[in-house]
């Protein structure tokens, strides 16, 4: 079972692991556990930095937790099997039930120059999905390269430069949809 990389905690929580909802509680005082109601029995040591053994019910499992930006969504790999979860908490439910989930979420419709420069490469088309940090081009300033990066996901909807062009302080570099 892939999710116990779950932070030992004595609260109940939804976990998802590759979209499958499962309820879990685990005791840290004594190890004990409920999964989906089910009591078992759980044994849990750090072998290194982001490598775990764990053994439930007499069965060991072999864990790495793989390096990501989100401590609610960690990837992990579990005997040399990668699964995505996704930890919810009371906390988080609550967010959601009062439709606050969105509220930290930034939407950006376009994109200027920070200042004045030369285009040096554009890595994104039209119609390509971008997350957030995603590098959108590299300006030139000063002798200096200078990566633009994404500062909220969505699709580019024009790209208003081209490569070897020079831009302005505050010039429309791309629109968003």
């Amino acid at each position: 079972m892939p999710l116990f990389y779950l932070r030992l905690n004595t609260n109940l929580m939804r976990v998802l692991v590759d979209k499958q909802e499962m309820q879990v509680y685990i005791d840290t005082i004594d190890g004990k556990g409920k999964l989906n109601g089910k009591a078992f029995d759980l044994d849990v040591a750090k072998v290194e930095d982001h490598f775990y053994r764990i053994e439930i019910e007499g069965k060991a499992y072999n864990i790495q937790v793989l390096p990501g930006d989100d401590a609610k969504k960690p990837k992990i790999r579990v005997n040399g099997i990668a699964y995505s979860t996704e930890l919810i908490d009371k906390y988080d439910e609550l967010i959601k039930s009062l439709g606050m989930e969105n509220l930290t979420k930034v939407e950006i419709k376009e994109l200027k120059s920070p200042m004045p420069g030369l285009v040096i490469k554009i890595d994104v088309q039209v119609g390509d999905s971008i997350q957030k940090g995603d590098p959108l081009m590299i300006l030139e300033a000063m002798k200096m390269e200078n990566v633009i990066k994404s500062r909220s996901e969505g699709v580019i909807a024009e790209l208003y430069v081209s490569e070897g062009q020079a831009v302005e302080k505050n010039e429309l570099l791309i629109r968003f949809e």
